[in-house]
């Protein structure tokens, strides 16, 4: 396919968040992004998903100056479309839409794509629950999971997210896997404070507790909890540091911010050659991306992982989770394509 010419075009999507999506870096009512299809001149077409995330990776409006350069290139190959050089988001939704093209002129799920010659992909992937509050989570459990996420550090004291965890945990029992994202909110001794705190409720692990690795490292070796590492980890280079540091149990692998498919499957081995589990995750966005994340997971075995979006409307219909897990769609590509 490398010689082949190709067309680009985007569309920017705005979709509404079922409920206010809180963070510590914020609060969303919306996801944004862009659609990007590649068509080849047989009227295949591939799609990708670019989604900046402001406070997680490129602004929006950051990308667009990148995204009219993708679209103005008329004629192109995809050898010139991964030359680049583009932000990891544009690189991420250019590299799915190749893929994903690919794999329909091949006849070929993306997931089986990805695996190549090693193991088969998984036909279902496992996932957690985005959750809120303790009514949440037990409304997760009646439908199936077994695993729960909860985001914390944006409350105005931290201790009152410590204490909503606490009651979700109560809640739950001891046989749920409890997962706790703080984005990076706390800060040194903070860090070791809350982690401390929290080690009680026996956490699947804590992901990134604090942006500095320094302090990932001291919650790891002092408090002795599992850190996961997300924001900080999305080039080997960036895994290499947080390995050197001693800062990780868990590498939270999410295709959009690595780059793409391909780069995700990379780091993800990476960081398993290394002794480090891998949970692969979505950054919120379309279907588009979601259902690229699917197929990473499905193809590294299918890891307990985070693919669903809180979101009120899509581009496409997305897989429902039955029983705590994701049936990968068995049309080729992505199975899917958008509305």
């Amino acid at each position: 396919m490398d010689d082949t010419r190709l067309t680009v075009d985007t569309r920017p999507y705005r979709l509404r968040c079922a409920r206010v999506l809180v963070t510590a870096r914020g609060r969303w009512t919306h996801r944004e992004g862009w659609l990007l299809r590649i068509t080849d001149q047989d009227g295949v077409a591939g799609w990708g998903d670019v989604a900046g995330w402001p406070g997680f990776s490129e602004d929006l409006g950051a990308l667009e100056p990148a995204l009219r350069a993708v679209v103005g290139q008329g004629g192109v190959t995809a050898e010139a479309l991964r030359a680049g050089p583009w932000p990891l988001e544009v690189q991420h939704g250019l590299e799915l839409a190749l893929l994903d093209l690919e794999a329909r002129r091949r006849g070929l799920t993306l997931a089986a794509l990805l695996a190549g010659d090693g193991p088969a992909a998984m036909e279902f992937v496992p996932v957690h629950a985005l959750v809120n509050s303790a009514v949440d989570a037990l409304d997760a459990v009646r439908r199936g999971y077994r695993a729960v996420k909860i985001k914390v550090g944006a409350a105005a004291v931290w201790q009152d997210d410590l204490t909503r965890v606490g009651a979700l945990r109560a809640a739950l029992g001891p046989d749920i896997a409890l997962r706790i994202d703080a984005n990076g909110a706390w800060h040194g001794d903070q860090a070791l404070r809350a982690c401390e705190w929290l080690k009680a409720l026996d956490p699947e692990f804590i992901e990134q507790p604090s942006l500095s690795l320094e302090d990932c490292a001291r919650v790891r070796s002092i408090v002795g909890v599992p850190v996961a590492l997300d924001e900080t980890i999305t080039t080997r280079a960036s895994l290499r540091a947080a390995l050197d540091q001693g800062a990780l149990d868990v590498a939270i692998v999410k295709p959009m911010y690595c780059g793409g498919p391909r780069a995700a499957l990379e780091l993800a081995r990476v960081a398993a050659g290394e002794g480090v589990r891998v949970v692969v995750t979505c950054a919120l966005e379309s279907a588009v991306g979601r259902l690229g994340a699917l197929h990473v997971a499905a193809a590294l075995g299918g890891p307990v992982s985070g693919l669903e979006a809180p979101l009120a409307e899509d581009v496409l219909p997305f897989p429902a989770t039955v029983d705590g897990r994701i049936s990968v769609p068995p049309g080729a590509g992505l199975g899917f394509s958008p509305r």
